[in-house]
């Protein structure tokens, strides 16, 4: 039994990524699909998932079909549109992309 509640640790510590946080930087781009939407920004040397490889590090994504997706999505296009710098919380990855997990609305280049 101990050693099944050692392997089961160790196995889902492995699985546990932590937060990161991108630069505060206007969005240059944007693509939709049914389950990807994926937000590119001028500055992407903000802190990316480490479960992004070196050709993903250009955009961020969210899947709009989670819990608030549909909300960020509608935000993020709302400040493509207007020019509103972002900055966001990832946590995680999908489809080998950093996962937005929290969307803020910078005025200067540090949000709060």
């Amino acid at each position: 039994m101990k050693k099944l509640s050692v392997i089961l640790f160790m196995v889902l510590s492995n699985s546990v990524l932590a937060e990161s946080y991108s630069v505060t930087s206007e969005i240059t781009g944007i693509t939709l699909g049914p389950d990807l939407v994926r937000v590119y920004v001028k500055d992407t040397s903000g802190g990316f998932e480490s479960c992004t490889d070196r050709a993903k590090k250009v955009a961020y994504v969210l899947n709009p079909t989670e819990l608030g997706g549909d909300i960020m999505t509608s935000a993020l296009l709302a400040a493509k549109v207007s020019g509103q710098k972002v900055r966001f919380q990832s946590q995680g990855c999908h489809y080998g992309y950093s996962k937005i997990t929290h969307v803020y609305f910078c005025d200067t280049d540090t949000c709060m």
